[in-house]
């Protein structure tokens, strides 16, 4: 993991200008997510993105529809989903700098040094 830090890096710098579109994007997401979950209209909802993508009713089973296994994809989607959170993603600086031992100021001065 700390060694794709080179590329994790950079690739950070450039989302730095859309974190407050992201940050909306995912408060925007929590706020639908409970009107729908207190409205109690979870299941038409749920019907409306079978009808709508019905591929997405087999994310998630597996391999047989009644094992019940999750698929690497479903994983790696909700983790995805749960790095870029607004409550995970603050933090993903501290989780690198306890990965390489680092701080954050000198992972930054490191990255700012190589590419000048």
């Amino acid at each position: 993991m700390a060694f794709g830090l080179q590329y994790a890096l950079p690739a950070l710098a450039r989302l730095r200008p859309l974190l407050a579109a992201i940050e909306r994007f995912a408060g925007l997401l929590v706020i639908v997510t409970g009107v729908v979950l207190v409205t109690g209209s979870f299941l038409r909802f749920l019907g409306w993105i079978y009808q709508a993508f019905p591929f997405l009713a087999n994310v998630g089973t597996g391999p047989d529809a009644t094992a019940g296994m999750v698929t690497i994809g479903a994983a790696f989607i909700a983790g995805l989903v749960s790095c870029i959170s607004p409550c995970v993603l603050p933090l993903l600086p501290a989780y690198f700098s306890l990965l390489t031992g680092q701080s954050v100021e000198s992972l930054t001065a490191a990255y700012a040094h190589r590419t000048a």
